[in-house]
């Protein structure tokens, strides 16, 4: 059994929408932020607590931008509907972020509260960590948690989205024949959940 990453499993949900859906939906994803940053070159652990907090709000700033230019391309589409696949929701910092009381404050910078950013998400999809079998470091050059970490980061992950109304899991486990999916059946429960929402 082979698990590939959420980017994976993002370019194959844009490919089935441009073949089955190529009439009505076009798509585009939304690059991870973080991964951006961190490609310019910065140790996240030599940062103080301050350059943290900021870095964790520029991390929201920039994660709405993104998606602000894809949605303006979108707003300006005649033919067919958008669907905007995000690989980060604004959200996420907060995982990262080490007190509520920083959180509020970067919500405070931002003008924002939690019910504004999830309401910016038509839908959100948890994809569970792989397997600890199939858990590396390798195939991701800024993932830093062992696989312990990687689980409880999961859980805070649903923590915090958990309120969304239409929100989803998909995890590594099917519970009806009790075995591990593999990663074509992961990917398919994605799409059956996202053909749901184009279809409404």
């Amino acid at each position: 059994m082979i698990y590939k990453r959420k980017t994976t499993a993002q370019k194959q949900l844009q490919d089935l929408i441009n073949i089955e859906y190529a009439n009505s939906w076009q798509s585009f994803i939304v690059s991870e932020a973080s991964s951006l940053l961190y490609h310019g070159g910065v140790n996240r652990n030599a940062l103080d607590k301050q350059q943290i907090l900021q870095w964790q709000e520029d991390m929201v700033r920039l994660i709405f931008q993104l998606e602000s230019s894809y949605e303006n391309i979108a707003k300006n589409e005649q033919k067919r509907n958008t669907l905007i696949i995000c690989d980060r929701g604004a959200m996420d910092p907060k995982v990262f972020t080490s007190s509520e009381d920083d959180w509020n404050t970067i919500l405070k910078s931002l003008g924002k509260t939690e019910t504004d950013i999830l309401d910016e998400y038509k839908a959100v999809i948890q994809l569970y960590t792989a397997p600890k079998e199939f858990y590396c470091l390798s195939d991701n050059p800024y993932r830093r948690e062992t696989f312990a970490e990687a689980k409880v980061i999961n859980a805070h992950y649903e923590q915090i989205w958990k309120a969304h109304p239409t929100f989803f899991q998909v995890d590594n486990y099917d519970h009806n024949v009790k075995s591990h999916l593999g990663w074509d059946e992961k990917c398919a429960k994605i799409a059956n959940i996202v053909k749901v929402i184009l279809d409404e």
